[in-house]
C-alpha cells in the first residue's frame, strides 16, 4: 500500500488502504471519504515506532532523554509516570536518581517537562493552567502516516488552544501521505511558515488600525463631555449623550476589565448592580463618581462645578 501515487480508480486506492482491515470508505457520488474505524486506522497508519517507554527509553537512549539531560551529553530519565509504573522493577533506582537531580538553575526535570509542555498551561488538569499568556496565533502541521506520536497528540493541543480565550486562530492540519517530518500539503515548510507569519502580522496590524479609529472616536466623545461641563444646556446634553456611549458594558455579575477614557482599570470583584453601575453617592467607598481616576476602595472626595453643584455619574462601577 502507498498513500500517495497513481491508482486507476478511487476504488483501487481505497481497496489498497483497507488491505489490513476496513477503516475508510469512499462515496463516489459525493467524492468524499469517511473513516469508519479509528482502531483499524491506527493499525494501518499509526503503528508504534518506539519500544516500551517510548520517549523516555529504559536505557536513556532516545533524543528526548538527551533533551532532558543535564548538559553532559548523556541521557536522563524524565517521565514521572514511568517511574511510578516501574517502582518495583530493576529500573526504579535509575528513574529515582534522575528525577531527583536539578539543573544549573535549580529546576527538577519534572518542572522542566512542565515548561516544555504547552498543555501544562492550557488544560485544567495541570497546576499551571492559565498561569501564562499563550500566543494569539498558532500553526500546527503533522504527517498522518507516522507512529512517533499518538493520533491524539496534536489534536489535543489544537482543541485546547481553540478553547483558550486569548488564542485567536489555530491553523491545524494533518497532512496526507506524510510521515514524522515537516509536513506540508504544498510548498515548503519555510515558505509556508513565513507566509503564515506575514498573514498574522497583517491581521494584527488591521486590528491596531481599528483600535486607533476607536480611540479617536472616544477622544471626540470626551471632548464633547468637556464642552458640556463648561458650556450651555445643549452642550451639556451632548455631554450626557457621550457619557452613556462611553460606559463600559458588562453583564451584571461579570468579572472583567473596564475601559474608561482610554484608561484600563482591572475589576477584581463582581458587579452587584442590575447591568448598569450601582449608584455611589459622593463620599462613598469605591471608584470616584467622575472619570474614575481613583482606584477601587478609595473614598470619593466629591467633584463640584463652579456653582458648587455635583455632576452626575457617567458610568460608575
Amino acid at each position: 500500500m502507498t498513500l500517495s501515487g497513481v491508482y486507476e480508480t478511487a476504488e483501487d486506492h481505497i481497496a489498497a488502504l483497507n488491505a489490513a482491515g476496513e477503516w475508510v470508505t469512499c462515496d463516489a457520488a459525493t467524492g468524499t471519504a469517511s473513516v469508519r474505524s479509528v482502531a483499524d486506522f491506527a493499525r494501518a497508519l499509526k503503528n508504534a515506532s518506539k519500544s516500551v517507554g517510548a520517549f523516555d527509553d529504559l536505557n536513556r537512549t532516545q533524543g528526548e532523554n538527551i533533551l532532558f539531560g543535564y548538559g553532559d551529553g548523556q541521557g536522563a530519565h524524565f517521565d514521572a509516570t514511568m517511574a511510578e509504573l516501574l517502582a518495583a522493577t530493576e529500573y526504579a533506582a535509575a528513574f529515582a536518581e534522575d528525577l531527583a537531580r536539578t539543573d544549573a538553575q535549580g529546576n527538577t526535570v519534572v518542572a522542566r517537562v512542565d515548561l516544555y509542555n504547552p498543555m501544562y498551561y492550557l488544560c485544567e488538569a495541570y497546576a499551571g493552567y492559565q498561569t501564562a499568556m499563550p500566543a494569539r496565533y498558532w500553526r500546527i502541521r503533522t504527517g498522518i502516516n507516522q507512529g512517533d506520536t499518538a493520533v491524539n497528540t496534536e489534536i489535543n493541543l489544537a482543541l485546547a488552544l481553540e478553547q483558550t480565550a486569548a488564542v485567536e486562530d489555530v491553523d491545524f492540519a494533518m497532512v496526507w501521505g506524510q510521515a514524522h517530518v515537516e509536513a506540508e500539503r504544498t510548498g515548503t515548510s519555510t515558505e509556508n511558515f513565513i507566509a503564515w507569519v506575514n498573514a498574522c502580522m497583517a491581521e494584527s496590524s488591521g486590528e491596531k488600525q481599528n483600535v486607533g479609529v476607536l480611540q479617536k472616536g472616544r477622544s471626540r466623545l470626551f471632548s464633547l463631555m468637556q464642552q458640556g461641563r463648561r458650556g450651555r444646556s445643549q452642550d451639556r446634553a451632548a455631554w450626557r449623550l457621550a457619557s452613556v456611549m462611553l460606559r463600559p458594558v458588562l453583564p451584571c455579575g461579570s468579572v472583567g476589565i473596564l475601559r474608561r477614557d482610554a484608561h484600563v482599570i482591572p475589576l477584581d470583584r463582581r458587579c452587584s448592580g442590575s447591568g448598569e453601575a450601582p449608584p455611589r453617592p459622593c463620599g462613598s467607598p469605591g471608584a470616584c463618581s467622575r472619570i474614575a481616576r481613583q482606584t477601587p476602595g478609595q473614598r470619593c472626595a466629591g467633584w463640584q462645578s463652579r456653582n458648587r453643584r455635583q455632576y452626575p455619574q457617567w458610568g460608575g462601577w
